[in-house]
């Protein structure tokens, strides 16, 4: 209920501005058969299957993996909580699997970036990094944080700009960016570090940066023109920016902070039953969890 609040508001919200609004305001391509995939989370399946849209909405598919993965984790850690860690490496069996299959049928890019069973990785590595650390945080020193970001950007950075994502290069593309991904979390939970404002806050509406900035750099592309091209390019940047930070700020504050502040309803508070000695407390509260 905690992430149904946070992730469906703005989530609906944009998808019904993607279909009925922004048709007025740029080129749009969102087929039936899609914009139905997208109300019921299936969105990368139907991508995986025809990647024929062009929509603000697109950006969402991401979402869907997510979705799927809040709708069925729970129920695997009911049944299975024992046996988290190996239920973990077992999905980066399978994804691996899953893209050597897809490599060897000549699947498109698309096919494979989209695919819910080719994309486990960064979701397996999560669930190991929480399993292992188990609210705690690793023991590194300033100058071995710093070299374990550098290396995930550095990661990162090779991976998207030197491999591909389809064909051979799909079967190290993929785990490497999650190494990365990986690498850059571990080296920056520190719990007792000084809260930096503006990146706490930033941290706060990503969820509408991430939702909003695919709008922004298509309704920049299609309105900031110039003669010069460098200078077309640095506007263009400079409105999708402001557009992104601007419509992200509006959205956290009028739409998802409402339902944000619900969430308190749903907070899950462990506790023990009151001791008979007078004199303990009659009640003991771990931290709220999520």
């Amino acid at each position: 209920m905690r992430r149904l609040l946070r992730i469906w508001p703005l989530y609906f919200t944009f998808l019904a501005a993607a279909i009925w609004l922004v048709p007025f305001l740029l080129t749009e391509n969102f087929p039936g058969f899609h914009q139905a995939a997208f109300f019921v989370f299936l969105a990368n399946w139907a991508i995986a299957i025809d990647d024929q849209m062009n929509s603000a909405a697109t950006i969402l598919w991401s979402v869907s993996i997510e979705e799927q993965f809040y709708f069925l984790w729970p129920l695997i850690l009911y049944f299975f909580h024992r046996r988290v860690k190996e239920i973990a490496v077992a999905l980066l069996g399978v994804a691996f699997l899953m893209r050597i299959i897809l490599v060897l049928a000549g699947a498109p890019w698309y096919a494979i970036w989209h695919n819910t069973l080719a994309r486990l990785d960064p979701i397996a590595c999560g669930v190991l990094i929480s399993v292992f650390l188990s609210g705690r945080e690793l023991p590194l020193s300033r100058i071995i944080r710093w070299i374990g970001i550098i290396a995930g950007v550095l990661l990162l950075w090779y991976t998207g700009g030197s491999l591909y994502f389809a064909g051979k290069s799909a079967l190290l593309s993929y785990p490497l960016a999650s190494v990365g991904a990986s690498l850059i979390l571990l080296c920056t939970l520190r719990s007792g570090a000084a809260p930096n404002r503006p990146l706490v806050y930033l941290g706060r509406i990503s969820y509408g940066l991430y939702v909003f900035h695919s709008f922004a750099v298509r309704f920049s592309g299609e309105y900031v023109h110039v003669s010069n091209p460098v200078v077309e390019w640095f506007l263009q940047f400079v409105v999708a920016s402001c557009l992104t930070l601007l419509l992200a700020m509006v959205s956290y504050r009028f739409l998802e902070e409402p339902f944000l502040r619900l969430k308190r309803r749903f907070t899950y508070v462990l506790s023990t039953p009151p001791s008979d000695d007078a004199s303990a407390p009659g009640l003991k509260v771990s931290p709220a969890i999520g």
